[in-house]
């Protein structure tokens, strides 16, 4: 079991010994959103199927496809991104209480310019919505 702790505003977070990510849970001031951290004992169980789930889902994107840079004009070339390579995986995160089944991953590769991390949505574990946003 994750043991989460206050951060403020209402949100819960916890380091975890299943992978080296940042969790973090929304809820209230006094308990993180019930829901919510169910969601994220249940995709830290099997993180590892989860995981490879995620490099699936990269490593078939068309090498010619594009993903959008966040909050500016631009995208990257998803060859350029280095899905074919080492995938760090950064943290997890559930924000959404009117949609605890909803997690966030962040991750890096280093590509294309080493400052560039990437998100995807996990929808009842279904995968959707990558982006990338400068760090």
């Amino acid at each position: 079991m994750v043991q989460l702790r206050s951060i403020a505003n209402g949100f819960w977070t916890a380091g975890t010994d299943v992978a080296p990510l940042r969790v973090v849970v929304a809820g209230d001031a006094t308990a993180p959103d019930a829901e919510c951290a169910l969601t994220v004992e249940r995709l830290l169980a099997r993180w590892e199927v989860v995981q490879s789930s995620i490099l699936t889902f990269l490593r078939a994107l068309p090498a010619d496809g594009l993903i959008q840079l966040d909050g500016a004009q631009g995208a990257f070339q998803v060859s350029d991104c280095g899905f074919d390579g080492e995938v760090r995986f950064h943290s997890l995160h559930l924000t959404d209480v009117e949609r605890p089944q909803t997690a966030v991953v962040t991750f890096a590769t280093g590509f294309p310019d080493g400052y560039v991390v990437f998100d995807l949505k996990l929808e009842h574990e279904d995968l959707s919505n990558l982006r990338a946003y400068c760090t």
